[in-house]
């Protein structure tokens, strides 16, 4: 007997982001019907940025205190802060919608980030 797949969304994206001081560029990773872990891997350069990841309904929260540099922020599931390169796992839950937010750029940077499960 053969059994269906267990609906599992598959994630591998990588992209190249532009970041200047002041912007806020974000990611968002669509809801999957389990819980998932999801790997964030993130190179920059010349300039170190910082990372956050957070639930889209915790958004206005987690940027309030990203923006106000609260350490640790609140409703954000993981971040790293001033790097240049770095691998974040982060679980999330079942129908969750995600959202991995990069900023803090000191200068004009390259980012390249790759998410997957």
């Amino acid at each position: 007997m053969v059994t269906p797949a267990c609906n599992r969304t598959v994630l591998n994206e990588e992209t190249t982001l532009d970041v200047r001081p002041g912007d806020l560029k974000s990611l968002k990773i669509d809801p999957a019907p389990r819980e998932q872990k999801i790997r964030v891997e993130l190179t920059s350069t010349p300039a170190p940025v910082s990372v956050f990841v957070f639930l889209e309904k915790d958004r206005a929260t987690a940027m309030h205190d990203i923006e106000a540099r609260k350490d640790p922020p609140a409703n954000v599931l993981e971040y790293r802060e001033k790097i240049n390169n770095a691998t974040l796992e982060v679980t999330i839950p079942a129908d969750s919608v995600a959202e991995v937010l990069v900023t803090h750029a000191s200068k004009s940077t390259k980012v390249t980030l790759k998410l997957t499960n």
